[in-house]
């Protein structure tokens, strides 16, 4: 679990020293991976307001175009991001999806749900 978080977390390092607007722009250009650091940066309030709606949409565009990390991601933001936004039911179909595609850290979070 403690492994999950800290790869979760050096991403979101990695990941948060983007341009906001060329990535959003990037997104809307059909680059897949852009469209999951939009996301990311919305969920983390990196060059904008965090806004975990928009970090699903953005991170869903991605997801719905085979990037894994994506998926995890959302499942992430309604397994454990928010009270208020927790759904295990969605979570356990974001991780999934994002297992059968070879996401090993949704694997292990997609086993948590089922305990």
């Amino acid at each position: 679990m403690k492994t999950i978080f800290l790869l979760i977390l050096m991403t979101q390092i990695i990941l948060g020293s983007n341009d906001f607007k060329t990535t959003q722009e990037a997104c809307e250009d059909k680059n897949y991976d852009a469209c999951f650091k939009t996301g990311f940066n919305y969920s983390m309030g990196y060059g904008v307001k965090t806004d975990l709606s928009k970090a699903i949409k953005y991170h869903d565009i991605a997801c719905q175009h085979n990037h894994y990390e994506a998926c995890r991601y959302i499942g992430v933001i309604y397994y454990l991001y928010d009270l208020k936004m927790q759904d295990l039911v969605k979570a356990k179909q974001y991780f999934t999806k994002a297992c059968k595609g070879g996401d090993k850290a949704s694997c292990e979070m997609k086993d948590m749900i089922q305990k």
